[in-house]
């Protein structure tokens, strides 16, 4: 018997004696519980591990996609595959998931295995289970909250905005940088690139699912907040009339962030003195104002000298995703909402308009920031692992 083989029978029995243990020591549970705690517990250790393989043991997956496999690149995808070989049969027994997550199951178990038979194409495979599974404590979370009867809650808010920023930002955006350049490599073979970008489409299927709860769920709020005028409202054109005075005084910022400041001084000056559209002029805050303190914490990291750190990498990595997902990606739907609805007037369609087409614009220096930065990450661990290889050879 083969080592990956062992291994990959260890780790479905290893998975399979946990859930045996979650049943027996959680009797007044669920089994739908216990199997969704295994499934929580693979999220945040593949997660972790996948994380670890690709931004700091390497090799980076754009630039070495199709290369041989690591031994731990081996080690995680048996245990990811041990696991999806659990709960695939676990599903099929007790019907509980759709077509669809069948289909997401079977995928990811031929990736692994044609990537394990063949020793080659880990360091794609590992990005791609990096990005699919990070999302995946969340959506346990969700079911979590709703069985203890705590969805409807700021936590359930919260583990909802993450999961769809999350999905949106990595699965989505990450997946498509990974995609093409899987593609464009000449090292994957043919039969694995067919599989991946399969699993794509699996993933646009699952954001169908995702935009069509968004939308309930940003209606509930909408219709919650409808009408409502806020002191929160006066506060925000308090800040903007005094961060634009500021920017204008001291000349600190460009063209593009005065016009940010100045619609949205028009925006909230429109919805006082009409009392109304207060909804969607809230939500436009929040989606905007979501990522500020991401920005503001890089400066301050700057300032003292603490931001080429880890530090400086999770808040760069929280920044990105979140602007992509909630500003970019939620912000799309609600402007789609906003703009087919006949109650705004049309003043505030085109102010929520031109905010999205600012943020549009933002988001073109992210990427480019966040492309350079990859760059330098790539081109730091390269020299670091050349080092370490003529240590060793030494």
């Amino acid at each position: 018997m083969s080592p990956i083989l062992l291994q990959v029978i260890s780790s479905t029995l290893a998975w399979l004696f946990l859930y045996w243990g979650f049943l027996h020591r959680n009797r007044h549970h669920s089994a739908e519980w216990s199997c969704r705690m295994v499934t929580l517990l693979h999220g945040l250790m593949v997660t972790f591990l996948s994380g670890y393989i690709v931004f700091i043991d390497g090799p980076w997956p754009l630039t070495h996609a199709g290369h041989p496999n690591t031994p731990l690149q081996e080690f995680a995808l048996c245990l990811s595959l041990g696991y999806f070989i659990f709960d695939f049969c676990w599903c099929v027994l007790l019907d509980i998931e759709g077509d669809l997550m069948l289909s997401h199951h079977l995928l990811s178990m031929g990736g692994m295995s044609l990537v394990l038979d063949s020793g080659k194409s880990g360091p794609e495979i590992s990005a791609i289970v990096f990005v699919s599974e990070i999302t995946n404590p969340f959506l346990q979370m969700r079911w979590f909250l709703r069985d203890s009867g705590r969805y409807h809650s700021f936590a359930g808010d919260v583990v909802d905005i993450l999961f769809v920023a999350l999905f949106l930002g990595l699965r989505i955006v990450g997946g498509a940088w990974i995609m093409h350049s899987v593609m464009k490599s000449p090292k994957t073979f043919g039969t694995l690139k067919g599989g991946i970008l399969a699993m794509y489409g699996v993933s646009f299927m699952f954001l169908m699912e995702i935009f069509y709860f968004a939308k309930k769920k940003i209606s509930k709020k909408l219709q919650a907040w409808k009408n409502r005028r806020t002191r929160g409202d006066h506060t925000n054109l308090g800040y903007f009339l005094f961060d634009l005075g500021w920017c204008v005084y001291f000349k600190a910022e460009g063209p593009l962030m005065l016009v940010h400041h100045s619609v949205s001084i028009l925006g909230i000056s429109a919805s006082l003195a009409l009392g109304e559209s207060a909804a969607e002029v809230n939500a436009v805050i929040f989606g905007s104002e979501l990522t500020n303190p991401f920005l503001q914490a890089r400066w301050f990291l700057r300032e003292k000298g603490l931001y080429p750190s880890l530090i400086g990498d999770v808040v760069d990595f929280l920044f990105v995703v979140l602007f992509a997902g909630v500003r970019i990606g939620v912000g799309a739907w609600l402007m789609y909402c906003v703009l087919l609805s006949p109650r705004p007037r049309v003043f505030i369609k085109v102010g929520g308009f031109i905010m999205y087409a600012v943020s549009c614009v933002f988001m073109v220096s992210i990427f480019r920031f966040a492309r350079r930065k990859t760059v330098k990450k790539y081109q730091a661990w390269r020299a670091w692992w050349n080092k370490e290889v003529d240590l060793n050879a030494n």
